[in-house]
């Protein structure tokens, strides 16, 4: 009688497998600090106590001191920027690898995510020196 309860138990187990693994996926995306996504952009295009956008012939002068600081960043401190940046989602490319640990999938995703959004900064500042946004 114990040996049918244990198969029984094995073939349960079987069946609510992917289940649980997915709502164990899910769990750990959460405790994720995710809600920081857009933090890196607050520091580039606001600038000023009050969080006002910086406009007129301050905003070139500003633009140029940004990216002076975002181009000479020493690799401690571009490391330290990249650790702390957060991520709300999965890169999909990484998400549908089923080789490669969940943890793998979100370093990879925050690592493309960092050097996307450090490109978009650095063409930002480049846009507003060149007076392509005004």
């Amino acid at each position: 009688m114990r040996r049918r309860n244990f198969l029984g138990f094995l073939g349960g187990a079987a069946v609510a497998g992917p289940s649980a693994a997915k709502t164990a996926a899910g769990a750990t995306m959460g405790d994720l600090s995710l809600l920081n996504a857009g933090a890196g952009w607050t520091s580039t295009l606001y600038h000023g106590s009050a969080g006002s956008m910086v406009s007129g012939p301050d905003q070139t002068g500003w633009a140029r001191e940004s990216l002076k600081r975002l181009l000479g960043r020493t690799a401690i401190e571009r490391a330290m920027n990249k650790r702390r940046h957060s991520i709300h989602s999965l890169h999909p490319h990484y998400a549908a690898c089923r080789s490669v640990s969940l943890v793998n999938k979100i370093r990879m995703s925050k690592d493309a995510d960092f050097e996307r959004e450090e490109a978009l900064q650095k063409s930002y500042l480049q846009g507003v020196i060149d007076k392509l946004w005004e």
